[in-house]
């Protein structure tokens, strides 16, 4: 279906025009403003000295052998840069469409890359950060976390707090020798079975580590 909020192909054409030809005379535009108020100077000197008779005629001649070449030269430029729009917009196109065929075989060819899982199929247990990588299929030894990652990690981390995943207590010794329970986080672990048993629920992959 056409986005009716995405602007034609002509109308970008337009747009890029007019943008670039602004562009070209921004950089131009403090000679410009110097030679308008000089030129205004003239003016309001012409009419102070000459009358205002000879100064209308200063400014139809001025007109004619100023302004009108410049408004050509715009023109001129307007025309050039119009010419140009279409091949620099279809380019800026298929640059982005590459950046993104870059970005998505770059992120697969890391998703991809060869995992040994074999020391994983003999774990008695996982952190829930090293099992949340395992269910993402991406190297559970690696310091960083994909975003599907990460969304599993989450998703666990509610399950043990809810007591819907069994995870293994531990326990720090506390002032006279007494015990309190650590709380859950991504480093808490879970068993191995109940790990898999848990996936297997919710219909997620664990095959590559059984």
């Amino acid at each position: 279906m056409v986005d009716e909020t995405t602007p034609s192909f002509g109308r970008s054409v337009l747009g890029k025009a007019f943008s670039d030809t602004k562009l070209f005379f921004r950089y131009t535009m403090r000679d410009a403003i110097l030679a308008i108020t000089t030129l205004a100077l003239g003016v309001w000197f012409a009419y102070t000295f000459i009358g205002k008779t000879d100064t209308v005629k200063e400014i139809a001649f001025m007109a004619a052998f100023t302004f009108a070449p410049l408004f050509i030269v715009a023109l001129t430029i307007f025309i050039w840069h119009l010419w140009l729009a279409p091949a620099a917009i279809t380019y800026e196109a298929m640059k982005s469409v590459q950046q993104a065929i870059d970005g998505a075989n770059i992120a697969s060819a890391a998703k991809e890359h060869s995992i040994n899982w074999a020391p994983w199929k003999y774990r008695s247990k996982f952190t829930i950060y090293e099992f949340a990588k395992i269910l993402a299929k991406t190297d559970p030894a690696s310091q960083a976390m994909s975003m599907e990652g990460s969304a599993f990690a989450r998703l666990i981390l509610e399950d043990v707090n809810n007591r819907a995943l069994p995870y293994i207590q531990e326990y720090d010794a506390g002032y006279g020798g007494t015990k309190y329970r650590v709380k859950t986080s991504y480093d808490t672990s879970v068993k191995r079975e109940d790990a898999l048993q848990w996936a297997a629920a919710k219909d997620f992959s664990t095959e590559h580590i059984r």
